[in-house]
């Protein structure tokens, strides 16, 4: 029989060996070239020209797309990333364009993220695909979803979706992608800087969002280094 002394000792046991796991996922060093790659400084100057960011805050930018297996697997860990990550962290996306086929989803996405429904939408796209296997590179079946999921009329749907607004985030977006050489989804950049991908997190979300703490913190080291010395 099992006493409570026993009780005690085994979850003090279990506390302490999850203490120390934590511990050591946040101590340990992550290596460029092994578990991440630096982007060519001209390359990292040529984005920051072109984007406004504010220098305090550090992007963390997922290069994904609703048709890829893995970046719907990766959704929850996502989320509960985002649940902890830290205020100076601005997490973002862009819908990758591998073939023409993919015009409509990228189309979708930026449309979702500009009228401010993408909550409703984002899960519904990659549920539709990869659960009820329904092809949603048709326009018309897109824009039911809008509706149906985000009451979104179909004349908004129609104004958006082919609006130079959307072209244009479209060519943004192709534009990092070919700049950073991006060639797998899921793809992570973070602070412009630093690039990850699955291949070399092993392929484990969880270790993935340790790396990228592990950069976070490693821009914010740098950004200390970098700034000059007030005199006094």
């Amino acid at each position: 029989m099992t006493t409570p002394r026993q009780i005690q000792a085994w979850i003090v046991s279990v506390v302490l060996l999850l203490v120390t796991w934590n511990i050591h996922a946040q101590t340990v060093e992550y290596k460029e070239g092994q578990h991440f790659f630096l982007v060519p400084a001209e390359l990292q100057e040529s984005e920051e020209s072109k984007d406004e960011q504010s220098g305090a805050t550090i992007e963390v930018l997922e290069f994904f797309s609703y048709t890829c297996p893995a970046c719907k697997q990766w959704e929850g860990f996502i989320k509960n990333w985002l649940e902890r990550k830290a205020e100076d962290v601005v997490f973002r996306r862009e819908h990758v364009i591998f073939s023409q086929s993919s015009v409509p989803l990228a189309r979708a996405y930026y449309l979702a993220e500009d009228l401010k429904v993408l909550p409703k939408i984002h899960d519904r796209i990659f549920e539709a695909i990869h659960r009820y296997e329904i092809n949603l590179t048709d326009e018309e079946l897109l824009m039911q979803l809008f509706k149906n999921a985000a009451k979104v009329d179909n004349d908004t749907f129609k104004d958006k979706y082919w609006a130079q607004e959307t072209q244009d985030r479209i060519r943004q977006g192709h534009r990092k992608v070919r700049t950073w050489q991006i060639s797998a989804t899921p793809t992570f950049v973070v602070g412009k800087k630093y690039v990850i991908t699955t291949e070399s997190a092993g392929r484990n979300p969880r270790k993935l969002f340790q790396i990228v703490d592990f950069l976070a913190d490693k821009i914010r080291a740098e950004s200390k280094k970098a700034k000059p010395v007030e005199s006094t």
